[in-house]
């Protein structure tokens, strides 16, 4: 017998106004009291099936009405909620700290040092404006550094990095930014300058370890990433000697040697990089403009300086931004012969000859019309030649330094060993530390753009994971908003968003600490002792997070807050 049965496979859902007209329960009871007529057959069979059909609909309405009244909570994708906020998201307006402010000479250079030992070592003729001319007059600079988990959070850089599709952690010895001004406009670093970066920080490494191995990253907020720049010649700074110290003389041996290696390091260092000198950038055409003085001087050709084929055919010379104001009767003169000599950037000095007269000017060389139109076809071939060989040139300075670093470090760790044999010969016995330990480093780079950098390392630590549910104290379950985890052993610091079923991360062989910003501005915070209550054999926890109630949430506020 063919049977006539209606499936109906994946049923489009119920809209709101068809689990409306379900809510109507009197009438629903109403029609079911009335039932349909039956047949006469003994009434404990039909009281069954009345029955039985009336608590299959209750339970079908009763269904709909919490379908209705409750709907489970929507899971916020993490990956796109990230990707709409800003790339450099500061949490806290009232914490950021404020730039030092350092004036530069541009005709001089300097070394300028920051409160906590680091250092800025800036070349003359170093910045240069968006025309690409060399700034003349003095130049603000601007500097902050950030070298712990507070500091980071602070900030609200990010604290990871991709690379062939693995998310790592960006376990960090410290972070600057720079940027500098001039007349409250914008300038940047000219071609081939660079500001020698020292700067101070910290690591957590193993009792007895070498140097890590970290990299230098400039952040590029446009792509929205950190790029690889160079490694870190980084260096351990060694403890202040104390003359009554009983080890006194063994240290003060120990010190001295170091030092002594640090400086044939440097040395071997700038020696690295004279022996591969930096390539010479092409020179930007510049059109002529129109509201300036040009001189049409022919006969300067065979007065140019040595290597003048970076200049266009059909080049003018145009008085330059730069030049002091020039009196007006010097274009009655009658010159007889002239000097030119390469100054920095796009300028050049003019010196004009007569008899009992010379005139010195500031100079550029400009070009009109097709001329200028041929120069920018020839700029971006040579242009391109110039960027492959600067990346050359950094390829094979990188695999230098890297050895010149193994080298170094290897003769500090033999002078460390020696310092050891020195004291069990003498029988001594020296405490040592076991187990992580914090060390005192300086961070050595160079900036050859202003802006974020970071020295730091990519890792993916061993970690315990769990799904998490956050509640505050009351077991009242928090919005969904951005936290923070931060390691005691790493300088890390983990970001994430805290909502229902969201992955919990953490190593639970070291001390951690979890925090939230509150959509009304307050810190819910999980202390370190209840991470250390979590079963690690369960696959779910509860996050009970204690609300902080601080009117503000500056930076020694937060440092209190936030402390292991």
């Amino acid at each position: 017998m063919r049977k006539n049965y209606n499936f109906k496979i994946n049923q489009k859902p119920l809209t709101g106004d068809q689990i409306d007209r379900h809510k109507d329960f009197d009438a629903l009871l109403k029609q079911m009291e009335q039932g349909s007529p039956v047949s006469k057959k003994p009434v404990l069979k039909v009281r069954r099936l009345v029955y039985w059909t009336s608590a299959a609909a209750a339970a079908i309405a009763l269904f709909l009405v919490f379908r209705g009244f409750y709907s489970t909570p929507k899971v916020i994708n993490e990956k796109q909620f990230f990707a709409q906020q800003p790339f450099v998201n500061e949490p806290v307006d009232e914490a950021i700290p404020s730039f030092s402010h350092y004036s530069v000479n541009p005709n001089q250079g300097g070394i300028f040092e920051y409160e906590s030992g680091s250092r800025l070592i800036v070349p003359s003729a170093a910045f240069m404006n968006d025309r690409g001319n060399l700034v003349e007059g003095e130049v603000n600079l601007y500097y902050r550094e950030y070298t712990d988990f507070v500091d980071f959070f602070i900030s609200g850089m990010p604290m990871t990095y991709d690379s062939a599709g693995i998310n790592y952690l960006l376990e960090s010895s410290g972070m600057v930014e720079i940027f500098a001004e001039k007349d409250g406009k914008m300038v940047r670093l000219a071609e081939g300058k660079s500001i020698k970066v020292e700067m101070a920080g910290q690591i957590f490494i193993l009792t007895g370890s070498q140097t890590p191995d970290y990299n230098v990253y400039r952040l590029d907020t446009a792509a929205r990433q950190w790029v690889y720049q160079d490694i870190d010649m980084m260096q351990f700074v060694e403890e202040a000697l104390e003359y009554n110290d009983p080890l006194y003389q063994y240290k003060k041996v120990l010190k001295d040697e170091l030092d002594e290696i640090t400086i044939r390091e440097n040395d071997a260092l700038i020696a690295i990089e004279n022996n591969n000198p930096v390539p010479e950038p092409p020179l930007k055409p510049v059109e002529k403009d129109k509201n300036r003085i040009t001189f049409e001087l022919d006969f300067l050709q065979d007065k140019l300086p040595e290597g003048n084929e970076f200049l266009y055919g059909g080049t003018i010379w145009q008085l330059s931004p730069n030049n002091p104001d020039i009196d007006q009767r010097a274009f009655q003169v009658v010159w007889e012969d002239a000097t030119v000599n390469k100054l920095n950037g796009n300028d050049f000095e003019l010196e004009l000859i007569a008899e009992g007269n010379r005139l010195k000017l500031i100079v550029n060389p400009v070009l009109t019309g097709k001329d200028y139109e041929l120069a920018l076809e020839q700029y971006a071939q040579e242009l391109l030649v110039y960027q492959n060989q600067v990346e050359a040139r950094e390829k094979e300075l990188q695999k230098d330094k890297v050895a010149l670093h193994k080298r170094f470090e290897e003769q500090r760790q033999l002078a460390r060993q020696k310092y050891r044999d020195q004291l069990a010969d003498s029988g001594v016995e020296q405490e040592e530390n076991e187990g992580i330990v914090a060390r005192k480093v300086i961070n050595n780079f160079q900036a050859d753009n202003l802006g974020i950098w970071i020295c730091a390392r990519p890792i993916i630590p061993e970690q315990v994971k769990v799904k998490a549910r956050f509640v505050d104290q009351n077991g009242n379950d928090l919005e969904p908003c951005v936290a923070f985890i931060a390691d005691k052993n790493r300088n890390v610091l983990k970001k994430f968003l805290a909502q229902s079923g969201a992955n919990v991360s953490f190593d639970s062989n070291s001390e951690n600490i979890l925090w939230m910003i509150l959509p009304d501005g307050r810190i819910a915070l999980f202390k370190p002792e209840q991470f250390k209550a979590i079963d690690k054999n369960k696959k779910r926890h509860t996050f009970v997070m204690e609300i902080m109630e601080k009117d503000k949430l500056r930076e020694f506020e937060i440092r209190e807050v936030l402390r292991f």
